[in-house]
């Protein structure tokens, strides 16, 4: 990418002067020996331009006031006044650094006191941004070359012997609609061309194939040479470009030459290799110029992540949800059963006893293996089959029994072998050993041959099973 400074006199065109302004030759330490200045309030001057930064030189002395600087719909305040005169070189604006691009400069009088304008620079990049070790290569071509086509044919005078045309040669129409075309090729990157401007001058207009038609007007109150009356930029590269100036009004309209400002890419650069590319001197390696700028990750990226993390942590409290109130189910259901065991008891049930035995008055009604209902949805209710204990009378014999709530299926009043609830208190009065207050439960078998009753003082560990089918555990 290089660089490029363009510094346009007062008397340029591409300033548009709006009120009442006037021009003035006699300073010479003005530039080009000009500047134009006013005493109207609200006078103006535009300048249009593509870059990326500009500058307004005036001067400053005690005539001077308030005056504004709009800048791309941005304004500025500042005071011109000054106890002296000050060169025509002081600066009444310079902007930050902008991005690249067209921009709109107005600097207005906000009063009836004085402001002038001797010149306006601003800067402009041309070639590859990526491209920093470019160079600014300016090549001219005189108003004599094949490159210009003046038309029609005799309407344009060559006058030679100009002093103050480069080259001291030029062309000069008169005729309304005569016109000139400037071609050029291959990459360029911008076109400066340049005329003259005066009394006699008329208006003009500049159009391109990239671009709409703009209209300019080199109609000036002191006569100006090699003044820039068009300059344009971002000319694509590998074909001919024609940038066409045609006369619109009676008056002058004078050529004197042109410049192709280019920006010299390095080969490695504007032509890669196809084979591998080797590191440079410096250790930098050189990339493609249309190498596209990296990107980061976008905000759409960013959000469709959080979403999904919040999704995620709403299905992480439904299932916890869900698995607690599946346990506290379980846990209601559980609580209608429960298992009294002794401390010294290892094994409930013991080896190879059945702890529940379910059958009917018969005795020939179908045991699974378990020792369970061969149907698991039949349930204990008054009046069906009764439950009965396998006989446990041992020499080891451990003191475990089931213990049913009063309220449940699983407790048969009144049956000739049913279960009771064992009062705990009466089993503790029984024993006599309430001052210890240890539960003694007493379990007394169902069996007609095994009633001998015995008691044991045990440590109470209670198992929850699952009550509501009427199953129970010894």
């Amino acid at each position: 990418m290089a660089k490029l400074n363009v510094t346009i006199d007062d008397s340029s065109p591409l300033i548009t002067y709006q009120g009442d302004w006037t021009q003035n030759a006699t300073l010479s330490d003005a530039y080009r020996g000009t500047y134009s200045y006013t005493e109207s309030q609200n006078a103006s001057a535009t300048v249009v331009f593509m870059g990326n930064w500009i500058a307004v030189n005036g001067s400053r002395n005690p005539s001077h006031g308030n005056y504004k600087v709009t800048l791309d719909g941005m304004s500025y305040q500042f005071n011109g006044w000054a106890s002296e005169d000050t060169p025509f070189t002081e600066s009444l604006f310079t902007s930050p650094a902008l991005r690249d691009g067209n921009h709109t400069l107005i600097i207005s009088n906000d009063g009836w006191t004085t402001l002038d304008i001797d010149s306006i620079s601003w800067s402009c990049n041309l070639g590859p941004h990526n491209a920093s070790n470019s160079s600014l290569l300016n090549v001219t071509t005189d108003d004599s070359a094949p490159a210009f086509t003046w038309l029609p044919q005799g309407s344009w005078n060559m006058n030679p012997n100009l002093t103050s045309f480069s080259e001291s040669t030029g062309h000069s129409t008169s005729q309304v609609n005569a016109s000139v075309n400037y071609t050029f090729s291959g990459n360029r990157d911008a076109v400066s061309i340049y005329g003259t401007t005066g009394p006699g001058n008329s208006r003009y207009s500049v159009s391109r194939a990239d671009q709409p038609r703009k209209e300019f007007t080199a109609n000036r109150s002191i006569s100006s040479s090699q003044v820039l009356l068009y300059f344009g930029q971002n000319f694509g590269p590998g074909m001919n470009h024609t940038v066409t100036l045609v006369n619109e009004t009676p008056g002058l309209l004078q050529i004197d030459y042109a410049v192709v400002h280019t920006a010299n890419v390095s080969r490695a650069l504007s032509q890669p290799s196809s084979s591998q590319s080797s590191p440079s001197p410096t250790g930098t390696p050189i990339l493609p110029a249309d190498l596209p700028p990296h990107k980061g990750i976008s905000a759409g990226a960013i959000a469709a992540a959080g979403s999904i993390a919040a999704l995620i942590f709403v299905l992480l409290l439904v299932a916890v949800w869900l698995l607690l109130r599946r346990n506290k189910t379980l846990w209601m259901r559980l609580q209608r059963g429960y298992m009294v065991q002794s401390q010294f008891d290892v094994y409930s049930p013991p080896n190879g006893i059945t702890p529940l035995i379910y059958s009917d008055s018969s005795g020939a009604r179908a045991r699974k293996a378990d020792g369970f209902p061969a149907n698991d949805d039949e349930s204990f209710e008054a009046g069906s089959p009764l439950l009965d204990r396998a006989v446990t009378m041992q020499s080891e014999f451990s003191a475990s029994t089931l213990v049913a709530d009063a309220g449940s299926d699983m407790t048969q009043v009144n049956q000739p072998h049913g279960l009771k609830p064992v009062p705990a208190a009466a089993s503790c009065n029984e024993i006599g050993d309430v001052a210890n207050k240890s539960l003694a439960v007493t379990a007394t078998s169902v069996e007609p041959d095994a009633l001998v009753p015995f008691s044991t003082s045990v440590a109470l560990t209670v198992y929850t099973t699952s009550a509501p089918r009427g199953h129970g555990v010894l």
